[in-house]
C-alpha cells in the first residue's frame, strides 16, 4: 500500500463494496468497531441492488474530474454569525487533510482541489453559492448548517451529488439521500444527554431552547422523543434566531421555569448569551449541548465562569490531546497545513468530514467509477475507522438503514485550562439505551 493511501484511510477503512457480490446482507446494525484490511472493491455494490434505491440519470455524470485532480466544494461561514466561533476554522481544517493528503500524492496521483465558499450561515446564500458549482464539482463534501443544507439537499438529490454535514443533523440524513452524517448525529448527542442527566436524577426537570430553523426543530425533535419516552413535560420552551442578539426575554423565561436542565439547540454565541443570562440572576441551571452550539472561543468570553460552571458538552469527538492515531495525525496535518486553526471541535468537525470525504473518494478510484453514481455508491456503502477522532461509523443502503452511523458519543465539561476546551465528565463513549431506541424509532 502507497504511503499516500495510508495517509488518507489513517487507520483500517473496511470497504464494503463487495458485500452484495459476495452475497453478505447488511443487517442495517450500527458499526461495531471491527476492522481489516483496505480492498479495492468489486462486483456489484448493496447501493446498486437496494430495493427501491433510484439514482436520477444525473448519476452518470463525471464533473469536477481530470486526469491532474478531483475538484469538491465547502460550503462554510466565513463572515456570517458563527464565522469567528467555528466557520473558518472548519473549512481550514477541512483543506489541512487534504492539504496533507496531496502532499502524500492525492487519491492515486489526482490532486484534491478544495473549493471554500461563503455561505454566511445563510440558506439563500448557500443556495446561490451551489448554483456556482453545481455542473462543476465532483463533491459538495461539506455544508455548514442544517438550513443551509435544507435549502439545496433536494437539488443535490437530483444533482447526483452528495455532502458530509459538519455538525451533523440526523433528521437531513434520514431525509434526502444526498446527505450523509459523519458522526453521531446532534440529534443523538442530545438523547444521550438528557438519558445522563436522568441517570444522575431520576427526577430531573427540563425545559428547551432552541434555534427556529432545521437545525434547531431537528434537536428539538430529538428531545421531544427522550422527553415522551422518559414521560416528562418541558417546563418551558423558547426559541430564537441564529443572529439574535437580544435573548432577555428567552432568558426571562426560563428562569421563571427553572428547570434542571435546558436542552439546547441552537449557536455558540446564543448560548453565552443564554448561559450568562442565567447565571447572572443566581441560577445554575444547567445546559445541555451537541457538537454544533460548542466552540472553545466561548471561554474567551464574558461568559467564559457561566460556561465552565452550567454547561455540559455531548459530542462524539475524542479529546485534541488524545493519544489516538487518528487525532495524531490530525494535529500533525493541522499544525503543518493550518496552523493558525485553533485547538477544537470546529477544527475536528471539519477535518472529520475531510477523513469521510476522502475514503469515499479513494474507493470510487479504486473502483475505477468516478461518476457522481460511483461516488455516491462508494459513501452509501462505506464503514470507517478513522483512528478515533470518532467513534467508527457506516452507512448502507437507504431502503435499508436508518442512516445514521453511529449513537456514540462523550460527557464533556468546558475547562480554560484543557487543550480543546474540554475535559471528559464520563470516561470513554456512552450510548445509552434512549438512543438506541431514537434510532429504531426511524429518527
Amino acid at each position: 500500500m502507497t504511503k499516500h493511501i495510508r495517509r488518507l484511510l489513517i487507520l483500517l477503512v473496511v470497504l464494503v463494496m463487495v458485500a452484495a457480490a459476495c452475497g453478505d446482507d447488511d443487517d442495517g446494525g450500527e458499526a461495531d468497531g471491527t476492522t481489516g484490511t483496505t480492498a479495492a472493491p468489486t462486483g456489484t455494490t448493496a447501493a446498486d441492488e437496494g430495493p427501491d434505491l433510484e439514482l436520477p440519470a444525473s448519476c452518470d455524470n463525471e464533473q469536477g474530474v481530470t486526469d491532474d485532480s478531483i475538484t469538491i466544494t465547502v460550503l462554510t461561514d466565513l463572515s456570517g454569525p458563527i464565522s469567528t466561533v467555528g466557520g473558518i476554522e472548519h473549512g481550514q481544517a477541512f483543506k489541512a487533510y487534504f492539504d496533507a493528503l496531496n502532499a502524500a500524492g492525492g487519491i492515486d496521483g489526482r490532486t484534491v482541489e478544495v473549493d471554500i465558499r461563503d455561505m454566511k450561515y445563510d440558506p439563500v446564500t448557500a443556495a446561490g453559492e451551489y448554483e456556482q458549482v453545481r455542473t462543476e464539482t465532483a463533491m459538495v463534501a461539506d455544508i455548514l448548517g442544517s438550513a443551509a443544507i435544507d435549502a439545496v439537499a433536494a437539488d443535490m438529490e437530483q444533482d447526483c451529488l452528495i455532502t458530509f454535514q459538519g455538525a451533523t443533523n440526523g433528521v437531513l440524513a434520514q431525509t434526502y439521500t444526498s446527505v450523509f452524517s459523519p458522526a453521531t448525529s446532534a440529534g443523538h448527542d442530545v438523547v444521550n444527554g438528557v438519558a445522563y442527566a436522568l441517570e444522575q436524577n431520576p427526577d430531573a426537570t427540563f425545559a428547551v431552547a432552541y434555534q427556529g430553523d432545521a437545525y434547531g426543530e431537528a434537536l428539538k425533535a430529538a428531545g421531544d422523543f427522550a422527553a415522551e419516552t422518559e414521560g416528562f413535560e418541558w417546563l418551558e420552551q423558547v426559541t430564537f434566531g441564529p443572529r439574535d442578539t437580544d435573548l432577555t426575554a428567552q432568558t426571562q423565561a426560563l428562569l421563571a421555569a427553572d428547570p434542571d436542565y435546558v436542552v439546547y439547540g441552537g449557536l455558540p454565541t446564543q448560548l453565552a448569551a443564554l448561559s450568562a443570562g442565567v447565571a447572572a440572576a443566581g441560577n445554575d441551571m444547567v445546559f445541555l449541548i451537541p457538537t454544533g452550539a460548542w466552540s472553545p472561543a466561548l471561554l474567551g468570553t464574558p461568559a467564559a465562569d457561566a460556561i465552565v460552571a452550567n454547561v455540559i458538552v455531548i459530542t462524539p469527538y475524542a479529546a485534541w490531546g488524545g493519544d489516538e492515531e487518528g487525532v495524531v495525525q490530525m494535529r500533525e496535518d493541522i499544525a503543518e497545513h493550518a496552523p493558525d486553526v485553533k485547538p477544537g471541535s470546529p477544527a475536528q468537525t471539519g477535518y472529520n468530514a475531510a477523513t469521510v470525504a476522502g475514503a469515499v473518494l479513494q474507493t470510487a478510484s479504486e473502483s475505477g467509477d468516478l461518476t457522481l453514481g460511483g461516488i455516491y455508491r462508494a459513501a452509501a456503502t462505506l464503514e470507517l475507522d478513522n483512528g478515533g477522532i470518532v467513534p467508527p461509523h457506516a452507512y448502507g443502503s437507504r431502503a435499508e438503514e436508518p442512516r445514521i452511523p453511529s449513537t456514540e458519543t462523550r460527557i464533556w465539561t468546558p475547562s480554560t485550562t484543557a487543550e480543546g476546551g474540554v475535559e471528559p465528565l464520563v470516561e470513554g463513549t456512552v450510548s445509552y439505551d434512549l438512543s438506541q431506541q431514537y434510532v429504531e424509532s426511524g429518527a
